[in-house]
């Protein structure tokens, strides 16, 4: 079976939009305490302790 077979038998994928992301709270990451050096660059800011991500 090829890619484009596999493609079209899972159908299309919806991507949420940027809204939905945020009213799932989905951009938000973890504590600040617990944060990563490697994911510096993905962090947007912080709020309440927790870091969310941009």
């Amino acid at each position: 079976m090829t890619e484009t077979q596999k493609t079209q038998i899972k159908g299309e994928v919806k991507l949420p939009s940027a809204q939905e992301l945020l009213e799932a709270g989905v951009h938000f990451g973890h504590r600040t305490s617990r944060w990563h050096p490697k994911m510096e660059q993905y962090i947007f800011s912080s709020k309440n302790g927790i870091h969310i991500f941009d």
